[in-house]
């Protein structure tokens, strides 16, 4: 029996050279992907429940859990998107509060910058807003379908009882997929941003791995 002792020479991220960097990032990008991590969205996530909330929406939970019924998927297939299920009422319909958070614009160096992500968000609560507006004694409530679509369960206008609310039902779900939409917007943004060269290459050196001089982690 024999016994060889061998030693390699393992390096920090910032050591590596610009090819072996770039194999490191592209290896990181892709096992994440694999893994189907997404720990990133769990801010966005709860921010969007406090949308909805504010918005007048009471989000439903997946039966026998505490977990919102809120879904999503992305970003490259047919069919991505994101949904929910909740119940409305337009009496509870204030996001004043929600969007002084957000500031579509705000000053930098002298200079009046505009937000495109709050201006999103500011876009979408605005259409279920002029749905409660228009029917200010309404209630609805939506649901999830299959993928990320979302089905009109139920809208009512207690003001008029002769009124037709198709008009309104329609208001009504078309508002739930603007916020739907800007959720999922929101996401994409995030994504992207996660998974960035930039990001990517901070998180590596931050946490000490160590790598051979082509980029493989130890």
């Amino acid at each position: 029996m024999r016994t060889e002792t061998t030693t390699r020479t393992l390096y920090t991220f910032g050591e590596l050279n610009d090819t072996a960097k770039a194999y490191a990032i592209c290896k990181w990008r892709e096992d994440s992907d694999n893994n189907a991590d997404t720990f990133w969205a769990e801010c966005p996530t709860d921010d969007f429940r406090e949308c909805l909330k504010a918005c007048g929406f009471e989000v439903e939970t997946y039966r026998g859990t505490r977990r919102p019924a809120i879904t999503w998927s992305g970003f490259s297939s047919q069919g991505d998107g994101a949904a929910f299920a909740a119940s409305w009422c337009a009496a509870e319909c204030k996001p004043d509060a929600w969007l002084a958070d957000r500031p579509v614009t705000y000053e930098r160096d002298g200079k009046t910058v505009t937000c495109a992500h709050n201006q999103r968000w500011h876009n979408a609560v605005a259409d279920i807003v002029a749905v409660a507006a228009a029917y200010p004694r309404g209630n609805g409530s939506v649901s999830l379908g299959r993928g990320n679509n979302m089905c009109l369960n139920q809208f009512t206008d207690d003001c008029d009882a002769d009124r037709d609310t198709d008009e309104g039902g329609d208001m009504f779900k078309d508002a739930c997929e603007s916020l739907a939409n800007a959720f999922y917007r929101t996401l994409e943004s995030e994504y992207e941003y996660q998974n960035s060269d930039a990001v990517i290459a901070e998180t590596l050196e931050a946490n000490g791995y160590e790598f051979d001089r082509d980029g493989v982690m130890a």
